[in-house]
């Protein structure tokens, strides 16, 4: 329990502390091409591509979820109906 309470409480100032050490020395390397490379391609493959399937497939679990539980309350319906 202490560990994960003294983790908690540190974790703002050592990640602060880890990512101005990483920007200080360098280790995370330098962007050379003034980041065209993510603005010409990784952007308009996260927008053109990724957003619309992960949207759609996540539309299909909402969907399917929805369906899947409707179908259980019908059930459910109709066996308290044969009962009563």
């Amino acid at each position: 329990l202490v560990p994960c309470v003294l983790a908690f409480w540190s974790w703002e100032d050592l990640s602060r502390s880890l990512a101005e050490w990483l920007t200080d020395s360098s280790a995370m390397g330098k962007a050379v091409d003034g980041n065209k490379f993510a603005s010409d391609l990784l952007r308009p493959t996260i927008t053109g591509v990724v957003v619309p399937v992960i949207s759609i497939a996540l539309a299909t679990l909402v969907s399917t979820t929805v369906n899947v539980l409707r179908a259980r309350q019908v059930d459910l319906r109709a066996l308290i109906n044969k009962e009563a």
